[in-house]
């Protein structure tokens, strides 16, 4: 097996995304049918891109351009080599660089692959002195060392596998996720929970009102304050003891999702840590606009930017987290932040947030049907980071030439062979 020293652009089409208008962020520009990726969405990504926060509208085109699927984008400022496919026809800005692989001379996915394999060698000659910013020269002028295109569609195909079954738990995550919180809301917002038809409502004076009227809430239903249902808990870090935890601070956490990504190293903070325990709910406190809102697997190690609440009941588990969780909630935290530049909430203003308890017997109900859920997405997600790991630890391996595909078929690999690699692959000595 030999690999061919070539540059980029020898493998493909590359240039720049397009954004020509000034300011960017116009908001004339936005708010039409046309996708708008951008850096950040890169990142987030796993192998492709399928979902997108911004539009453009006709005039947002027309200063931009429209990518088709299976484009391959690469960022080049703010983020560095971040890379991942299109799987929709997109926008993006001159921040991103996009890459057409030539017919029988790359596989999009190798070369998005072998990008990952050398990102940090890019992040190092992308240093600046203000932020960080790789040039299509620089990115260009890159030597690269690459299979025959035979073995980079066995190469592509053994290390996307794995991001296939990514893709699909992250779809079952999404579809979980979103099954709680659309029942969440039929039985606490839209008070179209079991039996409804056959419950009392009353007004704030306590007139019994039709179901749906503005202001009518359930019979019995008390009104209370967040801190009745949940404690905020900074259990101090203590080295001899939490060591051995990993660490899921601020930045960990994923927006718009409960999933509790890989865990980092306990030395990776070294200030203000607390411990939070399984179960327990953690809220991104500064920016909460963000909406970062995680629920823990395990037992694990914050900082003070991460508030921790904890339910007082067992059968406050599942409905507290879907409060959190909602928009409602998140625009109300907004609102009540503090600060300018970091706006932050806190728990004093948290624990008087009003909501309207339900009877035990309905939330041990809601307890039954969605925290078997929430156990589901931690589950998933485990299996992701395991998938993550093997996909990682294989990558290096199979782009440096150290792991041969000789004589490997393409049709020949599939699932099972993915969670099998040993079976798959001889070593080159």
């Amino acid at each position: 097996m030999k690999l061919t020293k070539t540059t980029l652009d020898q493998l493909g089409f590359v240039g720049r995304g397009r954004s020509r208008h000034r300011p960017r962020n116009d908001q004339s520009l936005f708010g039409g049918k046309y996708p708008f990726i951008q850096t950040g969405e890169v990142k987030a990504a796993n192998l492709y891109i399928n979902d997108f926060k911004e539009t453009y509208n006709d005039k947002g085109l027309a200063q931009s351009k429209l990518w088709e699927e299976n484009t391959l984008l690469i960022t080049i400022a703010a983020n560095i080599a971040d890379t991942a496919i299109l799987k929709i026809r997109a926008c993006f800005p001159d921040s991103i660089v996009a890459f057409i692989p030539k017919e029988r001379v790359s596989d999009v996915k190798y070369v998005k692959y072998y990008l990952d394999f050398i990102q940090i060698e890019l992040k190092a000659i992308s240093q600046g002195t203000t932020q960080d910013n790789m040039s299509l020269d620089k990115l260009l002028s890159k030597p690269i060392y690459v299979h025959s295109f035979e073995e980079q569609k066995k190469i592509a195909s053994i290390l996307s596998a794995y991001d296939d079954l990514i893709e699909n738990n992250n779809q079952r995550i999404t579809l979980l996720e979103d099954m709680a919180a659309e029942i969440y809301k039929e039985w606490f917002v839209r008070f179209r929970f079991p039996n409804y038809q056959n419950t009392n409502f009353l007004d704030k004076e306590g007139n019994e009102v039709a179901h749906g009227t503005k202001g009518g809430i359930p019979e019995g239903w008390e009104k209370k304050a967040v801190k009745d249902i949940v404690g905020n808990f900074k259990d101090k870090y203590k080295e001899e003891e939490h060591s051995h935890l990993g660490i899921f601070d601020l930045s960990r956490m994923p927006r718009k999702s409960l999933v509790v990504p890989q865990f980092g190293d306990s030395n990776e903070l070294e200030s203000s840590r607390i411990i939070f325990k399984e179960n327990d709910i953690l809220f991104g406190s500064i920016r909460s606009y963000f909406h970062k809102v995680s629920s823990a697997n395990k037992k694990g190690i914050t900082n003070v930017s991460v508030l921790i609440f904890r339910p007082k009941k067992e059968i406050y588990r599942s409905y507290s987290l879907f409060t959190f969780f909602s928009n409602h909630f998140i625009n109300w935290s907004v609102n009540f932040s503090n600060g300018t530049k970091m706006p932050t909430i806190s728990w004093n203003e948290v624990q008087n947030y009003s909501i309207y308890k339900p009877s035990d017997d309905l939330l041990e109900y809601f307890e039954e049907l969605v925290f078997p859920m929430i156990k589901e997405i931690h589950t998933l997600s485990d299996k992701n980071i395991v998938l993550q790991e093997t996909r990682d630890l294989l990558l290096p391996r199979l782009i440096s030439g150290k792991l041969s595909v000789e004589g490997l078929e393409v049709g020949e690999i599939d699932m099972n062979m993915a969670a099998e690699p040993g079976t798959v692959y001889e070593t080159k000595k």
